[in-house]
């Protein structure tokens, strides 16, 4: 795997076939304890992420679509909430926020692709209506603990994370973050609970027909991305590269790499 600026370098060599890989999700996880629909959905209306994605990542990447990865077993495509501040402002003051608020956005430096920089251009797109954010840069595995291991009070107003499914499935990802016996310390739940939703991961877990599984899982996606328990922004893509040189390596969409039948010709 490399880092995304290493795509157009990439591009330019003859030899090498370039690849994005559709594969974690990047979010802002919102504390839903603290906040309510309405806010969160301020938060939504009011980050311009096509202008996030064209600035950072060339317009190469797509906007969340999903509250799951896209490679994942029957994840759909919902439509993406649309940049829109002054509805955002609307739902503000319809919160009690007529005059604005303060809050604070958690982020990582380096583990995920511009984590930083799509921090700070979130903290100047919520100024323009009257969210006064600081962004708080925390190393990698201090940023996790805590969002493993904070109470409601002390849980991060905003916070960055990058999540795709190492198994492929539906359940690896919304059990961790959507199923409200996931809140912390037992997952990455940011204290959302919609009993509908944990009541549909516990039936798609039993159930073993899988037509009938990818549909309760279709439910779960259209009330969870209703209730919008985060700020969905893009698809975090993992850049690789084939040479006409080198055969045998294939790449997987959980981002493994399998070398183990590589050769050369």
């Amino acid at each position: 795997m490399l880092p995304f600026a290493a795509y157009e370098r990439l591009e330019k060599n003859p030899k090498i076939k370039t690849h994005l890989l559709k594969e974690r999700l990047i979010y802002f996880a919102i504390n839903n304890q603290k906040f309510s629909k309405n806010v969160r959905l301020a938060f939504n209306y009011a980050i311009d992420k096509n202008s996030i994605i064209n600035s950072f990542f060339k317009g190469l990447v797509e906007v969340a679509k999903s509250p799951i990865p896209p490679l994942t077993a029957g994840a759909i495509k919902l439509d993406p909430y649309p940049y829109d501040p002054e509805k955002a402002k609307t739902l503000l003051a319809e919160a009690g926020y007529s005059t604005g608020l303060k809050l604070v956005l958690q982020t990582t430096s380096g583990r995920y692709q511009f984590d930083k920089e799509v921090s700070e251009a979130v903290q100047a797109q919520l100024k323009k209506i009257g969210i006064d954010v600081e962004v708080k840069v925390m190393e990698y595995a201090t940023h996790f603990l805590t969002l493993r291991s904070a109470s409601p009070e002390n849980y991060p107003d905003l916070a960055i994370v990058g999540w795709g499914t190492s198994t492929g499935d539906f359940d690896y990802f919304a059990r961790f973050v959507y199923y409200s016996k996931s809140w912390p310390p037992s997952g990455y739940n940011p204290y959302y609970k919609n009993e509908k939703v944990d009541e549909l991961i516990e039936i798609g877990a039993r159930e073993t027909n899988l037509e009938q599984r990818l549909k309760i899982y279709v439910e779960a996606q259209k009330l969870i991305w209703d209730d919008v328990p985060f700020v969905y922004m893009y698809i975090d893509p993992t850049v690789f590269g084939t040479s006409s040189d080198l055969l045998g390596v294939s790449f997987r969409s959980t981002g493994a790499t399998d070398a183990r039948y590589a050769h050369f010709k």
